[in-house]
Formats: structure tokens, C-alpha cells, sequence
């Protein structure tokens, strides 16, 4: 059987509290039990040293047998017996008058007649009853002649003890109540926010993206709360995204292969005299054939990325000479544009480990955004450059351009996979190209950055470490 995280709170609280009133307890019961038999003891050790005393010192010339009497009526008392014993432990006076004549054969007794101070704590020999006793020996020329017992009942200091022992009991239980009862909301107090972030999962779990915690703790299950609530937004923004990617992917392959199948159907139905003007139905045909080979590579390059395959392949490459090449493939797009395309490279040769097809794929992806959003007669710049920082030695390779740029709240999520800038008017393009450089260049031990300023234009910097 499970139990919950409330009865195991509750359960611990409990059996803390219950071992430390118990132990609590326990020291205190002995301690007060040490206390008053200590005490009773005590008084009636001084007492008995008292009469030992006085004996020596001021009855020593006298006869034990005569100076008994005398000891029982100066110092009688009804909260304790008085005996006193001859060298051979018979008793010639006993304040109570019971004992008279007796032999007593008792450990006190007989370590007083050797001279010593003796004490007995147990149950009466005869009776049962709880005593305490102690002896001293009397003495006459300093020779032992006889001693003296005094005796006291525990009966009375027991019922003490006792009632004390009750209270302490009670008081135990009363707080273990006490912590019981309080233990109870403490654990309440915590479950409930574990209970309602658990609904709020499930619900989560079932589809309802929208429910949301209120939980407000500044604790660690606030901030649980705070992360669930986060992890459900962006699991919406997700969706969103998502769907626009599987809208944006839909229109981008049914342009192309209605243009493919257009002109496929015009070629097979229609013939054609002028070589000229079949040769340009092939070409868009080619050109949008193209144009799905690189949309399925980067939906194939996506899929790698969110399995952990997307891989690199590094070799010594001229950095340079790969960037010119890069260059001179996209400046005829750029003139088409009617766009102004430099390069500058400071460097003739910069030999560099990468894998040089997929950093041409991420400056084309670069340059091909840049071209995107740079109006006729904009300025696109390719520029390389070898640096050192922190001691490193990197190749910077810089784009810019002089586009509509991208707004500030959203270039922290330019490079999210689905993400496509609000300046994207045409609707094309599937959102993956940049999170797909972005992870590449990472590939590679470097990092891609972006600033940008609307209707001033866009730089992107890769740094590659050499």
C-alpha cells in the first residue's frame, strides 16, 4: 500500500515529536526521581551523622546502654525510625518500640560495626515496604561499641514522584496532539499546491493547454508552478508554430509542383514548333524540381536535428576560397535583384577544419535571407576575418545588409525552428533555415549572432574556431 506525501509528512512530524517526548521524558522522570530520593537520602545521611557525631564527641564516657534513651528522646521524629544496635547488632532502643532485643543482620548495620558509614535502599525485609536507611557507627575511646540506624519511608516521596510522572504524561500527550494537529496543516499547507499543480498536469497531459496554475509561493513549488505555466506556453507557441509550419510547407510544395505539373501536362499536350519556348517550360520545371530538393534537405536536416543525427564531417578547407565560391554563386541572383553584392577578405589563404558543404549551406541560407529582405538597390557584404578572443583564435565571417531588418522583440526567436520574422511578407520559406545554421555552426565549436535594426538592416556573424 502507497502511502501519500501528506501521511508521510504527517507521520514523520509525528514520530519526531513522539521520540523526543519520549526520550524527553524519560531523562526527566529519572532526573526527578534522582532529585528527591537524593534529597531524602541526603537529609537522612546527615542526620545519621549528626547523632554519630554527637555521640562521639559528648556521650563516648558514658554506657551505649543508658545513652540510647537518650539519643531516641533528643532526636525522635515521626518521619523516620531511630535504632540503635550494641557491638553485636541487637537493638537496646528503637523510637518506635518494635525492634527491641532484635538481632538486626542487616549490610548497613554490619559495615557500621566495621567502623563505616552504611546505607540500604530497597523494599522492607519484612513488609515490603519502600525504605531508605542508613547507619553510623557509635563509638566510645574511639572503639565501636554499637550503631545507630535511621530509617524513612519512600512511600510518601513515591506518591510524589508519581504525580509528577502523571502530569509529565499528560503534558507528553497533550503536545504530541499539539504537533499532531499542527503537523496535519503544515503538510495540507504543502500538498495543496503538489495537488493542484498535479491537475493542472493532467489536465495539461489530456490537451487543455490552457489551464494554467495560480499558485503565487515564492518557494521551490512556486517556481515548479511558474514552469509548468512556461512549459505549457511554449508548448502553445509551439503548436502555433507548428501549424504554420505544416501550412507554410503545404502552400510552399503545392506551388511548385503546380507549376511542375502545369507545364509537364502544356509539353505533353501541346506541340511545339519553337524549341525556345519548351526549353523555358523545362527550365521552370528544373528550377522548381530544385526548389523541392532543397525544401525536403531541410526538412531531412530538420529531422536529423531533433534525433541527434545531424552531423558534420570536418576537413582542412581554404575558408576563403569556400566563401568567394559562395560569392560568385549567389552574385547573379544579387544583380537580377538589382542588388549592390561585395565581399572583402583580408586574407588570401586561411586553412580552417569544417565540413565545407554544410558551411556553404549555412552562408547560403545567409546571404539567400539577405536577398529576401533587401529592396532593389540595397547592399549586401560577405566579409572574413581571422580574430583572437579570450586567447582564441577564431574566422569571423560577417553578412549584412541593408534590409527592412528585423524588429528587437523578435531576434531572440529568429533562430527557433519554425520561427518565421513578421517582415515576411511572401509567406514562403518553412522557418527551419536558420535553426538549422544556427546548430550547424554549433556542430562546429562556434556560435551565430544577430543584430538587427528595422529599415536599417540585418548582421549576421559566425565564429568559427581555427
Amino acid at each position: 500500500m502507497k502511502f501519500s506525501i501528506r501521511k508521510r509528512l504527517t507521520g514523520t512530524y509525528l514520530l519526531i515529536i513522539v521520540l523526543t517526548v519520549v526520550i524527553f521524558e524519560i531523562v526527566l522522570i529519572w532526573g526527578i526521581k534522582y532529585f528527591y530520593l537524593n534529597s531524602v537520602g541526603n537529609n537522612l545521611k546527615n542526620k545519621v551523622e549528626l547523632v554519630s557525631s554527637f555521640y562521639n564527641n559528648f556521650l563516648d564516657s558514658g554506657d551505649i546502654y543508658s545513652n540510647s534513651k537518650q539519643i531516641i528522646q533528643i532526636f525522635s521524629s515521626r518521619s523516620f525510625q531511630i535504632q540503635v544496635t550494641d557491638k553485636f547488632g541487637r537493638v537496646i532502643a528503637d523510637s518506635v518500640g518494635v525492634t527491641e532485643g532484635e538481632v538486626l543482620d542487616y549490610e548497613e548495620i554490619k559495615t557500621a560495626l566495621s567502623g563505616k558509614n552504611g546505607r540500604y535502599l530497597n523494599s522492607n525485609r519484612a513488609f515490603g515496604e519502600r525504605i531508605i536507611s542508613y547507619a553510623a557507627p557509635l563509638k566510645n575511646n574511639n572503639m565501636v561499641v554499637g550503631a545507630i540506624r535511621f530509617t524513612s519511608s519512600l512511600e510518601l516521596t513515591y506518591q510524589v514522584i508519581y504525580r509528577l510522572v502523571r502530569y509529565l504524561i499528560v503534558f507528553g500527550l497533550i503536545l504530541i496532539i499539539t504537533v499532531f494537529i499542527i503537523s496535519s496543516f503544515i503538510a495540507q499547507s504543502i500538498i495543496s499546491p503538489v495537488e493542484e499543480i498535479t491537475m493542472t498536469a493532467n489536465q495539461m497531459a489530456k490537451g487543455n493547454l490552457t489551464v494554467r496554475n495560480k499558485i503565487v509561493n515564492k518557494d521551490e513549488i512556486g517556481v515548479l508552478a511558474e514552469s509548468l505555466n512556461n512549459m505549457a506556453e511554449q508548448i502553445q507557441n509551439n503548436e502555433v508554430m507548428k501549424n504554420e509550419f505544416i501550412s507554410s510547407v503545404s502552400h510552399e510544395l503545392r506551388t511548385p509542383l503546380t507549376s511542375i505539373k502545369g507545364w509537364a501536362q502544356t509539353l505533353k499536350g501541346t506541340p511545339f514548333e519553337d524549341e525556345t519556348e519548351m526549353n523555358y517550360g523545362l527550365d521552370i520545371i528544373i528550377g522548381e524540381t530544385n526548389r523541392l530538393s532543397d525544401m525536403v534537405e531541410d526538412l531531412l536536416d530538420f529531422s536529423r536535428l531533433q534525433s541527434y543525427r545531424l552531423k558534420i564531417y570536418p576537413e582542412l578547407v581554404d575558408i576563403n576560397k569556400l566563401i568567394f565560391m559562395v560569392y560568385e554563386q549567389m552574385k547573379q541572383r544579387a544583380v537580377k535583384h538589382g542588388i549592390n553584392f561585395k565581399i572583402s577578405l583580408t586574407d588570401k589563404t586561411q586553412n580552417l577544419m569544417c565540413d565545407p558543404k554544410r558551411i556553404k549551406q549555412v552562408l547560403i541560407n545567409i546571404i539567400d535571407n539577405s536577398l529576401k529582405f533587401t529592396p532593389t538597390g540595397g547592399e549586401i557584404c560577405i566579409s572574413g576575418k581571422k580574430t583572437d578572443v579570450m586567447q582564441k583564435g577564431f574566422y569571423v565571417i560577417t553578412v549584412s545588409d541593408t534590409g527592412c531588418g528585423i524588429p528587437e522583440e523578435e531576434i531572440c526567436f529568429i533562430k527557433e525552428k519554425f520561427y518565421r520574422s513578421k517582415q515576411n511578407k511572401s509567406d514562403k520559406g518553412t522557418g527551419l533555415g536558420l535553426a538549422i545554421c544556427d546548430e550547424l555552426v554549433k556542430l562546429h565549436g562556434g556560435t551565430m549572432e544577430i543584430t538587427s535594426e528595422v529599415n536599417s538592416g540585418t548582421i549576421i556573424t559566425v565564429r568559427l574556431p581555427i
